[in-house]
Parts: C-alpha cells; sequence; structure tokens
C-alpha cells in the first residue's frame, strides 16, 4: 500500500466509498503494522452514534459528520498532525474535546 511508503501521519476518509468502505480500509491500514503513527479520520454521513462507535474500533481516532464546515475540519487535522502520539490509542471513553463549531459529533 502507499502508505508504507509515503508515511502520512494523518489520513481522512469518507466511510461510505465504491468498491471497499471506510471501515475496511481501516482495518487494512492497521493491519500494516506501520512504524509510524498514523491518526484516522473519519469524514462521514453515517452520524448515529453506534456509526461513530464502530469507525473508533475499527482504528478511527476521530469521528466528523457530515456536512463538516472547513474550518472545523481544519481544526481536526491540525490537533491531530500537532500532537499524533496523543491522539493514537485512545479509548472510546478518553476523547479529548475540541470547541464545537456547528454540532457535529466526534
Amino acid at each position: 500500500m502507499l502508505i508504507q511508503t509515503w508515511a502520512p501521519g494523518v489520513l481522512v476518509s469518507d466511510i461510505e466509498m465504491p468498491n471497499e468502505d471506510g471501515h475496511v480500509l481501516m482495518r487494512k491500514v492497521r493491519q500494516l503494522g506501520v512504524s509510524h503513527p498514523i491518526v484516522a479520520i473519519a469524514a462521514t454521513a453515517h452520524a448515529r452514534p453506534e456509526d461513530r462507535v464502530r469507525a473508533l474500533e475499527v482504528g478511527f481516532q476521530w469521528h466528523l459528520a457530515k456536512p463538516i464546515e472547513p474550518s472545523e475540519l481544519i481544526s481536526v487535522i491540525a490537533s491531530v498532525a500537532l500532537h499524533p502520539v496523543a491522539f493514537n490509542g485512545l479509548s472510546l471513553t478518553s476523547w479529548p474535546t475540541l470547541p464545537r463549531t456547528n454540532g457535529t459529533d466526534r
């Protein structure tokens, strides 16, 4: 996978994609066992609480429900890019809180 050679610090993915969904993608990324931390953000229309839990269970560290304000996406990416280790390995109950701009779920 490109992710092994390119080594991004942040990955933003939709859940609903053609051919394979974001859950499958995230499982594949986490199974690669890359040596650098990759913080994954789910950007999705799947906004129910159980959708958020499922996204976090497969390896996303952040869940943003669409529609997403550009300023909110930039804020989340900046936060995780500046502190990637702080966002890796968090449990479902230990999520940090950023100021909300439009009421989307984290």
